[in-house]
């Protein structure tokens, strides 16, 4: 910008505004630009709407940035007939690519209209024409409408889209007349790279970072404008206890008020009913608490982002919320902020020192690395003296980590710099921790910056576990992980028939629900194929375990996935990867593409490696739309065959082979039994602890102890798998968390990563310790709950992601340590209720 390298800071906007819908006045975008400030953004993006000309005359006072977008770009080439050009080959020229459709006439004078309306702002930085438009440009429209935006404003840059780049963009530089555009088969560059990435889960995790040259929003991309869009951060409630102040100190009505008021109504009751308003004493402390949780992911994502030379350009999902698309913006629809801010502008200052643990989270007396940085968009240059320092939270003014280095600033054009890579130290004692650097310069003893982070270091196992357990193993895994993690030897609980203090129970590995909740998909017709029986229904999914069958020979099998695409006609629609035993066969699989169009059936042919005999099939990642599956047909060494279709009903084939339904293999984990075994044993004394792969696991054991009187189950508060809507769990003081930060929301320090979901239950002398909400509803639940039971106890943990943490050191879905410590005090802790 006016010849020099600029780092644009921006969030997405859907335009939104409360308490009318879509106009603000004078106050909100004053609240608007106070917020950007705030937040030390320098931009904004209009996302799929129309700009307001109040915004950009607010934003043109302010020396803020904005990037424009109609919204509805896309039917400006879309439901055209012709003129299309040949596969393979792209003609720049926009030659015959005039308007046809209604659709197409409308949206390109849309498109005009806002150029020509708003190019005078010098808040504008540039214009886009859609948002995430396929991969493929040959469409003379698109280079058409391309042409004619450069012609009416030749001083902006103008591109065809946000994200899917650089493949299928098309980029108009200011003052040139050439369209340059991106496609690998030729090797075209358009010159604006723009890759969308919303997957984090609402929480800070070390998997973002893991070292100087592995870590979320690396680049070594110089090619040409690297831009992160649909940067994903973190996810909030609205702080709704401001939102319904606001309303009625200006005695007004909006859209968002009822459901402001009835958020607020339901955390009041929540927190009162089980005891958590001791840690957050209203309903506005837990929504500002989670709004700093926010905050903090993303203002590291956003050090992420800047931590690397070679990015240009980030743009956070999402900047407000709405009641649609993004119920979890950076501010709300009035603009108001989530909660206190101040880790952001640290983040987004011109000059910031950085240092990344590549552990947040580290046992004690084990060593933790850190990696330091430095962003300096003011071009310091020459020597300086970089200072980091460690002590523990409970005594700062002692610090037990104190090293220098002597660095040398590059500055100029260079935005980002890694000073100091690994450094080591180790903590003296579990706790929390701080980290700071300092910069001074050669000539001075005063810090010219400074900075400090927090870690927290861990005792896993603080002390023998002298305590008689026995435990349900749903894999086998459960054992093997407590002699590793305790040095514990548990026995099988229907072997036990000495008294025990705990039983220790868990169901990971047990088939899912997923795959028969939704109705099958059937295909009339099926060709490639003469056993057109084996694809005429088939069940669809989500991502996630699908099936695991066991009892092959131990070693190599044989396996054979079928597919035939049952609705859509084209490739695109459908991508989803395959895993067997933890390995990936089949990555981004489009059944449609691969096997040459709708009802064409398709077969796959694998090894894969059974130690245990036990093959497993999962789908990790769904891209795009529902994963589904025909049949599979495994032979292990001996020569068994095991035959499953995905359908309700067996199958008996042309060629009289007998086809099992998976019905019967997605049974689930067997709550009830192993419920009614342990439960005579609570009563006399025993604690039960109850580990399901989430709460929809739980929800199954929670039904039987409904049952049985325990307690009462009204059901789960609501599943959230989706990073723009938004999940969170907080927690109370308890001795299951004995170890662990209490009395706050779950951040950094647990890692909550996994879906959620919470229980909605209760029961007399209940101890709730870990609570659930989510955006959009009021709905609340437990996570983590000790229901006393005579004169024993149970403990239910319903938090998806911990059972494998524990279990598999797998830190995707909660922090492995921290599940650890649970664990260890749930089996430890020795006063149980009613003794």
């Amino acid at each position: 910008m006016n010849g020099h390298r600029i780092f644009v800071k921006s969030a997405i906007s859907w335009g939104y505004w409360a308490p009318n819908g879509i106009f603000p006045d004078a106050d909100a975008v004053q609240r608007e630009v106070d917020s950007v400030h705030a937040l030390g953004l320098n931009a904004v993006q209009n996302h799929r709407h129309f700009p307001k000309a109040a915004v950009l005359d607010g934003f043109d006072r302010a020396g803020l940035l904005r990037y424009c977008e109609p919204g509805g770009g896309s039917a400006i080439w879309d439901e055209t007939e012709k003129p299309i050009q040949p596969p393979g080959v792209i003609d720049p020229s926009g030659k015959d690519g005039e308007p046809v459709t209604f659709a197409n006439r409308y949206e390109f004078a849309k498109l005009l209209a806002m150029i020509k309306a708003y190019r005078s702002h010098p808040s504008v930085i540039m214009w886009s024409l859609n948002n995430e438009t396929g991969s493929g440009s040959h469409n003379s429209k698109m280079f058409y409408a391309m042409q004619k935006a450069q012609e009416i404003d030749p001083s902006r840059i103008v591109v065809l889209k946000s994200g899917f780049g650089p493949e299928g963009e098309i980029m108009a530089r200011p003052y040139t007349k050439e369209l340059a555009y991106g496609e690998s088969v030729t090797g075209h560059d358009s010159g604006w790279h723009d890759i969308h990435n919303e997957e984090d889960a609402g929480v800070y995790q070390d998997s973002l970072y893991l070292s100087p040259e592995n870590y979320k929003t690396y680049s070594v991309d110089t090619k040409g404008i690297a831009m992160w869009g649909e940067l994903g951060t973190a996810n909030s409630p609205d702080n709704d206890a401001a939102v319904v102040r606001w309303y009625e100190a200006h005695h007004a009505s909006g859209y968002t008020l009822a459901a402001a008021q009835a958020r607020v109504a339901a955390y009041k009751s929540f927190l009162v009913h089980y005891q958590f308003n001791k840690a957050f004493p209203t309903a506005e402390d837990l929504f500002r608490a989670i709004g700093v949780r926010h905050y903090f992911a993303a203002s590291h994502i956003v050090e992420n982002a800047r931590m690397s030379d070679a990015n240009d350009y980030i743009a956070l999902t999402g900047w407000e919320s709405t009641t649609i698309d993004n119920n979890s913006g950076l501010v709300d629809s009035l603009r108001n902020l989530k909660g206190d801010p101040s880790s952001m502008p640290i983040a987004t200052a011109p000059e910031a020192l950085i240092i990344r643990p590549r552990h947040y989270v580290v046992a004690k007396n084990e060593s933790a690395a850190a990696d330091a940085y430095i962003v300096n968009e003011r071009g310091w240059q020459g020597s300086y003296t970089l200072r980091v320092t460690a002590a523990m939270d409970g005594n700062k003014n002692s610090n037990f980590f104190d090293t220098t280095v002597a660095v040398t600033l590059t500055g100029g054009d260079v935005f980002a710099q890694l000073l100091k890579a690994d450094i080591r130290f180790v903590a003296p004692q579990a706790g929390q921790a701080t980290l700071t650097l300092s910069l001074t310069a050669s000539d001075s003893s005063k810090p010219v910056l400074q900075r400090t982070e927090p870690m927290l270091f861990v005792d896993p196992s603080p002390a023998p576990i002298a305590r008689k357990v026995a435990l349900v193993d749903g894999d086998g895994s459960l054992g093997p992980a407590l002699k590793q993690r305790f040095g514990l030897q548990a026995e099988p609980l229907l072997s036990s028939t000495d008294k025990v203090d705990d039983i220790l129970v868990s169901s990971s590995g047990s088939p899912r629900y997923t795959w028969t909740e939704r109705k099958p998909e059937t295909l009339s017709r099926v060709e490639n194929t003469q056993n057109q029986s084996l694809y005429s229904q088939q069940y669809i999914g989500s991502r996630g375990r699908v099936i695991r069958l066991a009892g092959f020979a131990p070693g190599e099998l044989h396996v054979e996935l079928f597919f035939a695409e049952p609705r859509f006609d084209d490739a695109g629609e459908r991508a989803f990867d395959v895993e067997l035993n933890h390995e990936i066969i089949l990555h981004n699989f489009d059944i449609a593409q691969e096997a040459g169009g709708k009802g064409k059936a398709v077969v796959r042919t694998f090894s894969v490696k059974s130690p245990d005999g036990v093959l497993e099939l999962s789908v990790p990642v769904a891209e795009r739309g529902n994963p589904l599956f025909a049949a599979i047909r495994i032979t292990d060494k001996r020569g068994q065959i095991v035959r499953r279709v995905f359908r309700k009903d067996n199958l008996h084939d042309a060629a009289g082979e007998e086809w099992r339904t998976v019905v019967d293999d997605l049974a689930g984990f067997d709550w009830d039994s192993v419920i009614r075994e342990a439960l005579p044993r609570v009563r006399a004394g025993s604690r039960l602890i109850l580990m399901g792969m989430d709460a929809e696991d739980m929800g199954h054991a929670a039904e039987v102890l409904a049952k049985d009187g325990v307690l009462s189950y009204a059901g789960r508060a609501g599943y959230d798998d989706t990073p723009w809507l938004g999940h969170w769990y907080f927690a109370r003081k308890h001795w299951l968390l004995d170890g662990l930060p209490v009395d706050c929301v779950l951040d950094w320090q647990y890692q909550t990563a996994a879906p959620g979901d919470g229980l909605v239950l209760d029961a007399q002398k209940l101890e709730a310790v870990i609570g659930y909400g989510k955006n959009p509803s009021p709905g609340l639940g437990l996570g983590a709950a000790v229901v006393p039971v005579d004169h024993g106890e149970i403990i239910l943990l319903a938090m998806g992601g911990l059972a494998n943490a524990f279990l598999h050191d797998d830190p995707k879905g909660f922090q492995p340590l921290a599940a650890t410590r649970i664990i260890y005090n749930a089996l430890q802790h020795t006063e149980a209720a009613g003794r």
